[in-house]
């Protein structure tokens, strides 16, 4: 019993992070479109999903499970506080959060032993970048526990050769596929993998082919869903400056983000620079160090494979963000864990382990207490009840900002989105004769871009009185207020 007493200490460190204060931050938008999803009935949410959403439907399909019992309404009345609270509707993503620490060490005890383990679940407990995913309504925790498990049943089925292995290998691995299309860089990490080392596993090879057929099988129904997206998405003019290589440029800061978390902003440039180079070769040091050579090459396959996202979609129309390659943190932490225990010097291993340690809980003091780390949906709402007259108009650009507005929204004026073509012939369609006073609400984020149209042709319809900005990470909100003339 004595050698589970530090992993469940691990596990309560973890837990306590992860839902201390979870309800506190407003909704962000596409937690709120997630919510909002999930509130429908099953069928026509996966329709949804299919027509509107870039990923595949698990992880609402779990919030959709998660959610039942509560109050059903009908958008654009869709939330209220007290149907479904922000704390229940990430708690599920808190749980998901919490096993991904207890796989880890199990991973990093098959992998390398004990101590990898225990010391690799202990920088996942304590990381403000696990702890804000932790406390998102998205698929982050869910996609990094499955890619989890879907390389530990890999692994001990290349060793064991057991039947119930390889079947846990095709569940996990499939519903990676169904949860983040990325997930197709580790089934192409495993596979590569195996065939480098054929020789070896070559008693394993039909058992592994059939696998790949079956995950394939599996995983058929999404494919021309897939198909549609992925041509969807070469349409799409890439953004300016775009290139491949500025891309992969750019994923330095899925390393900064890993080690920092998002508050990474609050330290300076040469700070951050110089303390990600010690890290950095800290795991490399310890991946060089590392003996059993087969599970650290699986290991740098897990880490860098996802790399090769940024020459793909969305990255031709987004800016990076790390959260595309979260599920390969978990590699990052096992080699930091390696070199930790492999440095000889204890004074020096002590030192960086301590480094790693105030920067995160000083990451996580701000993550706690700072308000703008997520999109200020409730911030904007108050603002809007407490200063609209009984004949106004919220107008929404893009449209579909409803989702987040509505959460908090208890008032009862009329809202609307911008049309979806947004030609100033198709916002003039728009009914604002009968109103005074219209409040435009826009959204810069990465995924979501006003219409300066809209904001054009109210101008000229409408007096600017005032302009209020609401800023966070994921998005800037602001709120414009217009007279008629």
């Amino acid at each position: 019993m004595k050698k589970f007493i530090p992993i469940i200490l691990i596990l309560i460190l973890g837990t306590f992070l992860r839902f201390y204060q979870i309800g506190q931050k407003s909704l962000w938008l596409d937690e709120a479109a997630s919510l909002y999803r999930a509130q429908k009935q099953f069928l026509p949410m996966i329709k949804e999903i299919i027509e509107n959403d870039a990923h595949p439907p698990l992880y609402n399909t779990l919030l959709y499970l998660w959610i039942r019992g509560g109050k059903k309404v009908s958008y654009p009345r869709s939330f209220t506080p007290q149907v479904i609270t922000e704390t229940r509707t990430r708690s599920l993503s808190a749980l998901l959060g919490i096993l991904t620490i207890l796989l880890i060490y199990q991973t990093g005890r098959l992998f390398f032993g004990e101590k990898t383990g225990l010391l690799a679940s202990f920088l996942m407990a304590i990381s403000s970048y696990q702890v804000f995913y932790a406390q998102e309504a998205r698929l982050q925790t869910l996609i990094t526990l499955l890619i989890i498990l879907s390389l530990y049943f890999f692994y001990r089925s290349l060793r064991e050769e057991k039947k119930s292995l390889w079947l846990g290998f095709i569940l996990f691995t499939a519903l990676s596929l169904y949860t983040f299309f990325y997930s197709f860089f580790i089934l192409l990490a495993e596979n590569i993998f195996f065939f480098l080392y054929l020789k070896r596993y070559r008693s394993s090879l039909r058992v592994f082919i059939i696998s790949q057929l079956v995950i394939l099988l599996a995983f058929s129904p999404w494919i021309p869903v897939l198909m549609q997206r992925i041509a969807l998405t070469q349409s799409i003019p890439a953004a300016p400056n775009f290139s491949p290589w500025t891309a992969l440029l750019s994923t330095r800061l899925f390393f900064l983000d890993f080690t920092f978390g998002y508050p990474r902003f609050a330290f300076s440039n040469q700070l951050t620079s110089l303390t990600l180079l010690i890290f950095l070769a800290l795991a490399i040091y310890g991946w060089i160090t590392y003996r059993h050579k087969e599970a650290s090459f699986l290991l740098l396959f897990w880490l860098l494979f996802p790399l090769l996202i940024v020459f793909f979609f969305p990255l031709r129309i987004h800016t990076f963000q790390s959260k595309y390659l979260i599920f390969s943190s978990p590699a990052y932490y096992l080699l930091l864990s390696g070199g930790l225990i492999k440095l000889k010097s204890r004074k020096v291993s002590g030192a960086l382990l301590t480094m790693f340690i105030l920067l995160n809980l000083f990451s996580l003091h701000l993550y706690y207490t700072k308000d703008f780390l997520k999109e200020d949906w409730r911030g904007t709402a108050k603002y809007v009840e407490d200063n609209a007259g009984s004949k106004d108009l919220i107008l929404f650009d893009p449209p579909y900002l409803g989702f987040a507005f509505d959460y908090y929204y208890s008032g009862n004026l009329d809202r609307t989105g911008v049309p979806g073509n947004t030609s100033p012939r198709a916002i003039s369609t728009l009914e604002t004769t009968n109103y005074a006073r219209i409040w435009l609400i826009r959204d810069y984020s990465p995924v979501s871009r006003p219409s300066g149209t809209a904001q054009a042709w109210l101008k000229e319809k409408y007096l600017p009185e005032n302009s209020k900005g609401f800023p966070g990470l994921n998005g800037r909100i602001l709120v414009d207020f217009y007279t008629r003339k």
